[in-house]
């Protein structure tokens, strides 16, 4: 409890340096952003209810304001405002809520980079992994223009914690981290990065707008499965939900080397792709996510196929079922996935080796 209270003590300190960490402008552009995502971010849950200036929502801004002016080479994107908002609800105190909130970006801040480089090898993973499992149908979405999967941008962003109800939210990102092999840091989490003293470049710096995807694809509006549907405020169960803009980090237009392997255009036979990936590199260091995203896109297999739904049609349709997935399904069908996975060791292992025991079992922490 020492240690806790004295990262909180630091918290404290460091909410008081946001003037000299960031210029006037550049703080009020990142708490104008990180409010409004702020304002719809999980409001049908009790903890985040009610008045827009009550205290659990202040905390979830002040929480996020202070990681962007203190991280300014990561600072603000949407979606963090959904990691954010479970750890507070859980911890219920904003110093400690921050110390974890920090611990977790150390390994999802690469899903927020700019350049887009893991988010790409997440996509390139996830299709490998829909191949292997079940060539039909990834055969199927290849014929329809969606073997890219990019309307499962914002599971992999988010690790989906958004597709599920709130407290079911909490039990899967229970079970995901804690598939994690432990990674405790060397003496002690660190709560800032970089020199309090230099500010980003232009207000705009602090929080960085959408990419232009729309004008590289030669498409008028950013696809639909690319929004993060479903951060707007939440209203009664049954009405319609409407798209805000993605975070920055757009997976890369252009796959990184080898990610042809999992191509497999819409006009060849559904056949296996090459070997999986280790545990230890697969879905960029965390493998059982990949396979929560594998068992989602399986528990809607039939009715994709019957229906034959096109990219667009896929997107509304994952789209409108934003908070409402079934855990319980979707959980079981991926510990046995990933057991399978484990157990078989079907994946390369021309490199590192990757013992099953280097995992731990997801089905110990359900």
């Amino acid at each position: 409890m020492d240690y806790i209270k004295r990262k909180t003590r630091e918290y404290e300190q460091l909410k008081g340096e946001w003037a000299h960490r960031a210029s006037p402008e550049d703080l009020e552009f990142v708490s104008g952003m990180v409010l409004k995502d702020v304002l719809r971010t999980d409001r049908a849950h009790p903890y985040y209810a009610g008045s827009e200036d009550s205290a659990h929502l202040r905390a979830l801004r002040d929480l996020l304001v202070t990681y962007a002016v203190t991280h300014p080479q990561i600072s603000y994107c949407q979606g963090m405002s959904d990691i954010a908002s479970p750890i507070l609800a859980v911890m219920d105190h904003e110093g400690q809520a921050y110390v974890c909130f920090c611990g977790i970006m150390k390994r999802l801040q690469a899903n927020f980079q700019s350049d887009g480089q893991a988010m790409a090898v997440k996509f390139q993973h996830l299709r490998l992994l829909l191949r292997h499992t079940d060539p039909e149908f990834y055969g199927y979405l290849a014929s329809r223009g969606a073997d890219d999967l990019l309307f499962c941008y914002r599971w992999l962003l988010l690790e989906l914690k958004r597709e599920f109800s709130f407290d079911d939210a909490l039990r899967l990102l229970e079970v995901a981290w804690s598939s994690l092999p432990p990674d405790p840091p060397e003496a002690e989490v660190e709560l800032t990065a970089g020199d309090p003293g230099t500010p980003a470049a232009s207000p705009r710096g602090m929080v960085r707008p959408a990419c232009p995807l729309a004008q590289e694809r030669g498409d008028p509006e950013p696809p639909l499965g690319l929004r993060l549907e479903g951060q707007e405020q939440e209203e009664e169960e049954g009405e319609s939900l409407q798209g805000v803009k993605k975070s920055a980090s757009t997976p890369l237009l252009k796959p990184p080397p080898g990610a042809d392997a999992a191509g497999g255009g819409g006009g060849e036979g559904p056949t296996p792709g090459p070997p999986l990936p280790p545990p230890q590199e697969f879905g960029h260091g965390n493998p059982f996510v990949l396979f929560l995203c594998l068992s989602l896109l399986l528990e809607h297999r039939e009715l994709i196929l019957n229906s034959q739904l096109d990219y667009n049609e896929l997107a509304m349709h994952f789209d409108r079922l934003v908070r409402r997935q079934n855990l319980q399904r979707v959980l079981h069908r991926a510990k046995a996935l990933f057991a399978d996975y484990l157990q078989s060791e079907v994946w390369d292992s021309g490199g590192a080796e990757a013992p099953v025991g280097a995992m731990p079992d997801p089905a110990a922490s359900s």
